[in-house]
């Protein structure tokens, strides 16, 4: 409780400045340095006039060099027609550089779309331990140096072996131009069919939790599974865009209405339908199916 009533105060002094006439954006990290491993805490806080409509970041934005473990909402307080969110994310680095900055955005909602107002980067310092095994100093032990050459026996005869060598990598090179471009093929098509599988299974996994829960939480998880898994696929930015930018680049108006639904029940607060989610997967089964046609005719 202690921790949370804390927590809270910076949330209040992130989100509450002096004036607020346009929407204002502050985050920072609780603590300035963090071990590799260790998880740290990052308060985003805005404050805008009441009319206006602003959605948080969820965990399927690009924050690298920190991976998203959780985060914690408070409640929108209003004073005098401004009002005031906060939320705290939770963030572990598994990144050796030595000063890791992050910052985040909150979405501004108007009539046709959204704009990203940024909070300034904050950063944090590596810390690097060095733990040294107990053992006794080298001055204090007592070495003796020998200068005796010992000879070693060598029985393979170094021109054979280069020349076996020769052979093996001439007859590698030969087999790869006759059958490299069907290597590469069967490779590519096996690569494809084990991530569709796992991103099969996975999913169908969250479909069965969310019809279970209905929960928002689950909802933001599979649609972030499913972007992940087209990115990985097409070779294209999906987690780092939003709805509308995503809706943009399929230009599918069965994806379309199937986005807005989704994002309904996940900020807007309407029950959660399952079936949106059964068209995302028939969208990313479409698209699996074209990118197996697409290798096997390369």
């Amino acid at each position: 409780m202690t921790s949370r009533i804390a927590l809270l105060s910076v949330a209040i002094s992130l989100a509450w400045p002096a004036t607020a006439q346009e929407p204002t954006v502050r985050g920072r990290f609780l603590g300035d340095s963090i071990r590799i491993g260790e998880e740290a805490v990052y308060v985003l806080g805005a404050t805008y006039p009441q009319e206006v409509n602003v959605l948080f970041p969820d965990s399927t934005i690009n924050t690298f060099p920190f991976e998203y473990a959780r985060r914690e909402y408070f409640p929108t307080v209003t004073r005098n027609g401004v009002s005031r969110d906060s939320v705290v994310y939770y963030y572990r680095t598994f990144e050796p550089d030595s000063i890791q900055a992050l910052s985040l955005p909150v979405y501004v909602v108007h009539d046709q779309d959204c704009t990203a107002v940024y909070a300034r980067a904050d950063s944090l310092i590596l810390k690097r331990i060095l733990v040294l095994p107990d053992t006794a100093r080298l001055d204090a032990v007592a070495l003796k140096e020998t200068l005796a050459f010992e000879r070693i026996p060598t029985p393979f005869g170094w021109v054979l072996a280069a020349a076996i060598t020769g052979l093996l990598l001439l007859l590698a090179a030969g087999a790869y131009a006759v059958f490299g471009k069907s290597i590469r093929r069967h490779y590519r098509m096996r690569q494809l069919r084990r991530n569709y599988a796992r991103f099969v299974e996975n999913y169908t996994s969250n479909l069965s939790r969310l019809r279970e829960s209905k929960s928002p939480d689950v909802a933001e998880s599979t649609v972030s599974l499913w972007k992940k898994y087209l990115e990985r696929l097409e070779l294209m930015p999906y987690t780092k865009l939003t709805t509308k930018e995503t809706m943009q680049l399929i230009r599918d108006e069965s994806i379309r209405k199937s986005l807005q639904s989704i994002d309904r029940s996940i900020y807007g607060g309407h029950t959660v339908d399952v079936k949106p989610f059964e068209g995302l997967m028939d969208f990313a089964r479409d698209k699996y199916q074209r990118k197996m046609e697409e290798v096997m005719h390369e």
